[in-house]
């Protein structure tokens, strides 16, 4: 039972050596989303979509992203970003012509889902491969 125990605690180890990426992930959280009009008349003018995220890693960390927005969540805007280290940061997202909600909606229209993160500057370019 003792060599179990041990043979686990070391497996846990190993494993968060060798994927440092996927221990940070953890680290960031997407506080809010909104929508501002490029055009004259919304809809159906361009709209800019915005996050606030936040990084509490003590390092740059870069992240692929997926946002969906419309009705039914149908629009997917790929992308990726560069987050400061211990930052709360307002960043462009995409641009699209679906309307973000004013109050928040238990479908939670426009949702942004970060799918990769770590330290190294390519993951922000990995949604462009595919």
């Amino acid at each position: 039972m003792r060599n179990a125990i041990v043979f686990g605690v070391v497996a846990i180890l190993y494993a968060a050596t060798a994927m440092p990426a996927a221990a940070i992930c953890p680290h960031t959280k997407v506080v809010s989303i909104s929508a501002s009009c490029m055009d004259e008349a919304c809809p159906p003018g361009l709209q800019a979509y915005w996050a606030t995220i936040v990084n509490k890693f003590p390092y740059k960390l870069y992240v692929t992203y997926a946002f969906r927005a419309g009705e039914r969540l149908s629009q997917i805007i790929p992308g990726g970003l560069e987050l400061k280290p211990n930052s709360e940061t307002r960043q462009a997202i995409g641009i699209g012509r679906a309307i973000l909600p004013d109050e928040k909606q238990k479908a939670r229209v426009g949702r942004l889902r970060i799918l990769e993160c770590g330290t190294d500057p390519q993951i922000r370019y990995k949604w462009r491969r595919g």
